[in-house]
């Protein structure tokens, strides 16, 4: 039997990366400040092989303070930041993390998701998505024209009533 070349120890086997999927996922593509967001972080293990690391999870939201979360496995902490300690994830089979929080301010409102405590065996570790938050206000009740109604006299036998409605016509 050939050796193998390079730098390798004798009959040392290769670290293989774990075939884990992370996704972050969110409950609306738009929203208005004040109004509440729901963020699902799922961790799946597509291969037979458990992921035997502690696994560590931090959530970290922009514009956004934290309502609640929820987890499959493992256990939470809420601060400006959401930690997990998930533990290990057998072969086959997820874990899921639902996020609640509030938009603050107008801009994109962003859910940064790292994975930590595999000692670099995952091979994604990183995962984000973002909803675009509107101040209520400026972009959803800007005002619109009253319906108006004018009586035009002219010098003597014309009369007539003018009726208009705003943008969209429903008034």
């Amino acid at each position: 039997r050939k050796r193998p070349r390079g730098n390798c120890d004798s009959g040392a086997a290769e670290m293989q990366p774990y075939d884990v999927a992370m996704t972050v996922t969110r409950g609306v593509a738009a929203a208005t400040v004040g109004e509440a967001l729901t963020w699902v972080v799922r961790l799946q293990n597509n291969s037979a092989t458990a992921v035997a690391h502690d696994l560590g999870l931090v959530a970290e939201p922009n514009l956004q303070a934290v309502g609640s979360v929820a987890t499959t496995a493992g256990s939470c902490t809420l601060g400006s930041a959401v930690s997990c300690g998930l533990g290990d994830l057998p072969g086959a089979a997820d874990i899921n993390i639902t996020m609640t929080t509030e938009a603050l301010a107008p801009g994109s409102a962003v859910l940064a998701v790292t994975l930590s405590g595999t000692d670099y065996a995952v091979a994604v570790t990183e995962a984000n998505a973002s909803v675009t938050v509107i101040d209520e206000v400026a972009e959803n009740h800007a005002p619109q024209a009253e319906a108006a109604a004018f009586e035009i006299e002219t010098a003597g036998a014309l009369t007539g009533t003018l009726t208009g409605s705003d943008a969209d016509g429903d008034a």
